[in-house]
């Protein structure tokens, strides 16, 4: 993703826009939060145990109805209370951490595709996630997922910026980690499993170990383990066995072992949530698989001619590895990484699939400009 991308001067113009969306984003995301009641019931969780930590001063262990909660880490918890000491306490204030949360992940998504794909098909995608309805939707509630999307997306935007600034990327390597680190205070091992898997699999498929040397991952592991020990840490000294019991059956074992059947409810989650932009990511899945021929995809043809279908999917893999498809290749195995993680752990909560809008987004602005340069694809065939 480094040589083949060309890099976009600065633009005030362009940074004014994305900035004036942002807010626009923000003051829909926002509007009416505290009309609704709460939806979801881990909302309760967090509006409450906030208003514990705020009114009772314990900023250490999350009280609920005079019960200790264990489950997730602090860091949501404190975002909340912070919520509350500034706007009041409420479902507003409450909700207002993950209004933020969406809007930011609007400018960070424009910024990754800007880096991977160009202005055009960045813009795109800045207008399309926040139209995603569980992007949408989940920006309204005042539970983990969204702010835990933010921090992925800001992991790997500066993994993106480190892989392409091969002479001096350890800066953003070191805020990587950083981002990853925040995540797991949110909520725990997916913060570092979609991102990490990610990336490894990017590796895995151009076979680029290079960037392993250059990523400080001794340092990283530090910066992970300096925010997230003392906590934990203290958690143990204050609640022994009953926090690590939680931790290890609850958060961990149950989470693994279950009887929930093997099923593909995440891929209806995607067709679902998504719609109507699934319809034309299947279009693009299609298009850039080399399964339907299309100018615009660089696949070979043939005297005016769709070559034969192995031949397009083929040389369409071959795209992806190498050259201009590596973007392409790094968004769609960013989606197809959360697909399988949470359907081999077999959770079905369609929120977990909120990590796979920004790159679906991304992938629809690369396709959307493909097309308008293309609009008469099939004219000569």
């Amino acid at each position: 993703m480094q040589s083949e991308i060309p890099t976009h001067p600065f633009n005030p113009r362009e940074h004014l826009w994305i900035i004036l969306w942002t807010l626009v984003c923000l003051l829909a995301f926002s509007y009416r939060l505290g009309e609704i009641p709460p939806y979801h019931p881990d909302e309760n969780f967090y509006v409450e145990s906030g208003r514990n930590m705020v009114e009772g001063g314990d900023y250490i262990t999350p009280v609920y109805h005079e019960e200790n909660r264990f489950a997730k880490p602090i860091l949501f918890y404190w975002l909340v209370s912070a919520a509350y000491t500034l706007g009041g306490i409420g479902l507003v204030s409450a909700r207002m951490v993950s209004a933020l949360a969406g809007a930011l992940s609007v400018w960070i998504t424009w910024m990754i595709a800007r880096r991977l794909f160009g202005p055009r098909p960045a813009l795109l995608a800045a207008l399309i996630l926040p139209g995603c309805y569980l992007h949408f939707q989940i920006s309204r509630w005042a539970i983990t997922d969204m702010t835990l999307t933010l921090f992925i997306l800001g992991a790997l935007l500066f993994f993106i910026r480190g892989y392409q600034d091969e002479k001096d990327g350890r800066w953003d390597f070191y805020i990587f980690h950083f981002f990853l680190a925040l995540g797991f205070m949110i909520k725990g091992p997916p913060a570092l499993l979609i991102p990490l898997l990610t990336v490894g699999s990017y590796c895995a498929v151009i076979r680029d170990w290079g960037v392993l040397r250059r990523m400080r991952i001794v340092p990283g592991v530090l910066i992970i383990l300096g925010l997230n020990v003392p906590w934990f840490a203290t958690m143990f000294l204050l609640h022994g066995d009953e926090f690590t019991r939680h931790i290890l059956g609850a958060e961990i074992r149950d989470r693994v072992v279950h009887n929930v059947p093997f099923s593909f409810y995440y891929v209806g989650v995607l067709f679902r949530y998504y719609l109507p932009w699934s319809l034309f990511f299947i279009a693009a899945l299609l298009v850039y698989s080399g399964m339907v021929p299309f100018p615009g995809a660089r696949i070979a043809e043939s005297a005016g001619h769709p070559s034969p279908l192995g031949k397009r999917i083929r040389e369409a893999w071959r795209n992806l590895k190498a050259g201009e498809g590596r973007p392409l290749l790094f968004c769609f195995l960013w989606i197809i990484i959360t697909l399988l993680l949470f359907t081999i752990f077999r959770i079905q909560h369609s929120r977990y699939m909120l990590s796979a809008s920004a790159p679906l987004a991304m992938v629809l602005g690369r396709f959307f400009v493909t097309w308008a340069e293309h609009p008469n694809p099939y004219r000569t065939w």
